[in-house]
């Protein structure tokens, strides 16, 4: 943050020079009021703090120590936190660490659990320079400390440079943590190029000119005016409200979309555009052609053929079209090495089925309460009643559902009774979106097929890629 600036005047009140030597207490006006605090408030107000270069961070699995190399970086007030040869760093046992020319040495020993290392400003009495010619000076001295990665916040009061886990004072593992490098905020990037231009009479001119730029528009849009040729990887981010940065690595051919905010949305057109992942190509998209087509691993014997996966609640909000559901498990009695699988009830109706267990009472009778909104979802109720312990030949349904209950009666005194009810939906979206058991292939699906391979079909009559192959019928 900016602080007031104070400098030194060297003419008197006349606008005249000054004569006569600068005092000390002057020259520490000059430096500590006004060169320190003017560089911190161009470093804070262009750059984010973070690692500018160099502090590499290096580490032997089972070793007590870990090592800073030398560098720069900045914290968010803007001062410099420099890690040199020939200087020193503050380690958090207030003792001075030497750098050499391999960096500092920092121990790990008596520490356990998941620790950031991290970077602050400070300095110190050089007391050698003292001790060799009476020299008063102020050292650089970078303190280097240790924090638990559980609840550190990274305000960047100190520059992150690992994320160390370390049991019983070993390293056990090195990673980046919340290591940022130092970034450059500006509202216009400009890009220049050296080029000679010759003129008449043999005189050239070697001059810089600008040949492209970046900069966001008043519509938050980021404007690149020149071609642009993604070699390896780009990352962009952008928007008024923290919109999605888009990273893509060269090596594999990846594209990572990340949201800039916990509430942030990936967004495709409402009209036209879609999502197609793992298809070679689509067809044309048609009317009813689905947004987002994914083509999860085939044919391979060593990987699960999954499109998709979802870690969480997942809500359809109109017919969900499968061709087989199950659900799984972790085995009751195998957890940790067997799944359990089981498939679902299948009809050619909207089923909902119901089941429970009463005692009939001193007549051989049962009343069954039902759910208040049972008879509003439900119609076309079926019964089926199985006495328990014996036979009970007269067993029956002595009052069907009304009221939100029904009756069983032609048991033995107290004997139990399994029941079960099949209704069908009769609610408005069921109404309104009937099942349609049998139906015709649309023109654009005729000799396709959901699954070519089950059918000694080619690949390419799947459905999905949406041209009609053969005309039913004519294979």
């Amino acid at each position: 943050m900016a602080e007031k600036l104070i400098r030194t005047s060297y003419v008197d009140v006349s606008g005249q020079p000054r004569q006569g030597t600068t005092a000390l207490r002057e020259s520490r006006v000059d430096v500590e009021r006004y060169v320190r605090p003017s560089l911190a408030a161009h470093a804070s107000s262009l750059h984010g703090f973070g690692v500018g270069s160099g502090l590499e961070v290096t580490a032997a699995i089972g070793a007590t120590e870990v090592t800073v190399g030398p560098g720069v970086a900045l914290d968010s007030a803007g001062r410099h936190l420099v890690v040199a040869e020939g200087g020193a760093v503050k380690l958090e046992d207030q003792t001075l660490a030497p750098v050499s020319a391999a960096g500092v040495t920092v121990p790990t020993g008596g520490r356990t659990g998941s620790l950031m290392l991290t970077l602050g400003w400070a300095e110190t009495f050089d007391k050698a320079a003292y001790q060799a010619n009476q020299v008063f000076q102020l050292m650089e001295t970078p303190s280097v400390e240790w924090h638990s990665l559980f609840g550190y916040v990274d305000d960047g009061t100190k520059v992150v440079l690992a994320q160390v886990n370390v049991e019983n004072g070993t390293v056990k593992e090195l990673k980046g943590g919340f290591r940022w490098p130092a970034t450059i905020g500006v509202g216009r990037l400009v890009f220049q190029r050296a080029v000679v231009e010759s003129a008449e009479m043999g005189v050239s001119t070697a001059r810089n000119v600008e040949y492209a730029s970046l900069y966001v528009d008043r519509d938050d849009v980021l404007q690149v005016p020149a071609s642009v040729s993604i070699e390896g990887g780009a990352s962009l981010s952008g928007g008024p409200q923290a919109a999605p940065s888009y990273f893509y690595s060269g090596v594999r051919g990846d594209w990572f979309v990340n949201s800039g905010s916990s509430s942030g949305w990936i967004l495709m057109q409402r009209r036209g555009g879609g999502v197609s992942i793992g298809f070679d190509q689509v067809s044309d998209f048609q009317p009813n052609f689905p947004k987002l087509v994914v083509e999860g691993l085939r044919n391979s014997p060593h990987l699960p053929s999954r499109a998709a996966l979802f870690r969480g609640d997942v809500e359809v909000v109109g017919t969900l079209k499968k061709s087989l559901v199950q659900f799984r498990i972790d085995h009751p009695n195998a957890p940790d090495s067997q799944y359990l699988n089981h498939s679902v009830v299948e009809s050619d109706e909207m089923k909902n089925v119901y089941d429970g267990v009463v005692v009939l009472d001193d007549s051989g009778a049962a009343e069954v309460e039902l759910p208040g909104w049972f008879e509003a979802l439900n119609d076309r109720v079926r019964y089926q009643l199985t006495p328990i312990g014996g036979p009970a030949p007269d067993l029956h349904v002595a009052a069907k559902v009304s009221g939100g209950r029904f009756r069983i009666a032609g048991g033995r005194p107290g004997q139990e009774v399994s029941w079960q009810l099949t209704g069908v939906r009769r609610d408005a979206y069921a109404v309104a979106n009937p099942l349609v058991v049998e139906e015709d292939k649309p023109q654009q699906e005729q000799g396709t097929y959901l699954h070519p391979e089950v059918h000694g079909a080619p690949e390419e009559r799947f459905v999905l890629f949406g041209q009609s192959a053969v005309p039913a019928g004519k294979e």
